[in-house]
């Protein structure tokens, strides 16, 4: 699971490897096949995280639906138990 630093660092990584390389007169341009990879691993991370969103977002609309109020906290429980 990425973390928000994780992603921003990943979303950096990508826009440095679009700079065209400053010292290096024979190749002006970018190495793309460089950004292509890290805006990729940033794709998947992306994705990941929209997953584990989702995912979380599905159980807490599970875990709102009526429940009898003897239970109410056993349940609550659980659902926090499989969100972490």
């Amino acid at each position: 699971m990425e973390s928000y630093r994780e992603i921003e660092e990943l979303w950096l990584e990508m826009l440095d490897s679009m700079q065209p390389p400053s010292r290096n007169r024979s190749r002006p341009l970018p190495n793309y096949e460089l950004s292509i990879r890290a805006l990729q691993k940033l794709e998947s991370a992306l994705e990941e995280r929209l997953n584990m969103l989702q995912e979380k977002k599905r159980l807490t609309q599970v875990a709102k639906e009526d429940v009898p109020p003897e239970y109410r906290k056993l349940v609550d429980n659980y659902y926090e138990s499989l969100a972490k």
